[in-house]
């Protein structure tokens, strides 16, 4: 059996993949995070949605964010390079459908596919980083991701009610949070597996290279 082939931290930190793979985590938690504080006022005050049926729509979208099987058989399938991509763009597209959501049936809609593809994003990054720079230093790699997620995780509440009190809506905020997920796509489509680091070491080269 060839022996899997790892990065160092210090090799994957100089790849131009892994720094896009950074920012994709980046916009993708941002945009997740604001949609999910954001959902029921929305539902609420711009929508119509009664407060139990606006906080129903948010709990089921929330559950089907956390039910990943969907995600990790695609990835098997098709990569998770390519899974992450179809995730992104879906979750932009559900973006421009919650502008017109105006009913409980349309929320429920919303719930559903936007809970399906943004509960892909943690998971198929992982996959990602392991497949691209192994996990020799994959405890180290993710290391360094943890901290921007934790920073785009808690601004997503402020970025929404900012806008909020700034636009008197969330329009403008899901129109951007749309326009994250899809630049996130295509960075993650220029984030192709970087070709390994040349090493002086034996270690550089390895059976079946």
């Amino acid at each position: 059996m060839t022996p899997e082939f790892s990065w160092t931290a210090k090799e994957a930190l100089r790849t131009r993949a892994f720094w896009l793979l950074l920012t994709i985590t980046a916009l993708g938690t941002l945009a997740s995070s604001a949609t999910g504080f954001s959902l029921v006022p929305f539902l609420v005050h711009d929508a119509g949605l009664s407060t139990a049926a606006a906080a129903g729509v948010l709990s089921l979208g929330t559950f089907l964010a956390v039910t990943n099987l969907f995600w990790g058989y695609l990835a098997d399938k098709i990569t998770p390079r390519r899974s992450l991509i179809i995730m992104m763009v879906g979750a932009g597209g559900m973006m421009a459908f919650l502008l017109s959501v105006d009913s409980v049936g349309s929320a429920l809609i919303f719930a559903v596919i936007w809970g399906i593809f943004s509960g892909g994003l943690g998971s198929l990054e992982n996959m990602v980083l392991a497949g691209y720079f192994g996990r020799g230093s994959y405890g180290t790699i993710l290391g360094v991701f943890s901290p921007l997620q934790m920073v785009a995780l808690g601004l997503g509440p402020g970025l929404a009610s900012t806008v909020r009190a700034l636009a008197g809506d969330f329009y403008i905020l899901y129109i951007a949070m749309g326009v994250a997920y899809f630049i996130s796509a295509v960075l993650m489509y220029l984030a192709k597996p970087p070709p390994r680091p040349v090493r002086e070491s034996i270690e550089a080269v390895l059976p079946g290279d």
